[in-house]
């Protein structure tokens, strides 16, 4: 004997669902999605500290974020550079990020496959030469 009276009743049948014909399928394995227009890639590259403070400092006097302001570099620099620029590449363990849309993260992914380098790599090499170009930093 239990003192709770439900547990006296007797299980109800489950119930069983049924999908209409024009439903989507029951496994979501198998819905194939459209990518969003406007996705974003986040690429994070490697800077020295005199490179942030000048991307830092550029960002303010133009009224943006870092990340906005580098990635509206990268977008610069893409259609500046018709060929990669040369740049002695190594990694500072000191990052700042660029967003590109997924328009634009194809082109820096088939420069990168092009020349047999990383995305970060590709990145890195096209906002450094701009900046050298119209700032010269080092």
């Amino acid at each position: 004997m239990t003192l709770n009276p439900i547990f006296k009743e007797p299980a109800s049948p489950q119930k069983t669902i049924t999908q209409s014909p024009s439903s989507p399928p029951a496994n979501p394995s198998t819905v194939q999605r459209k990518t969003r227009s406007d996705k974003t890639h986040d690429i994070r590259f490697p800077v020295t500290p005199d490179q942030k403070a000048l991307i830092r400092r550029l960002a303010r006097a133009n009224d943006m974020k870092e990340t906005q302001f580098t990635t509206k570099l990268l977008m610069t620099a893409l259609s500046a550079y018709p060929v990669l620029p040369e740049y002695d590449y190594h990694d500072t363990k000191l990052y700042m990020h660029v967003k590109p849309k997924e328009i634009d993260y194809q082109k820096v992914f088939d420069l990168a496959v092009k020349y047999g380098i990383s995305e970060r790599q590709t990145v890195t090499r096209l906002i450094i030469s701009i900046l050298r170009q119209r700032w010269g930093s080092r």
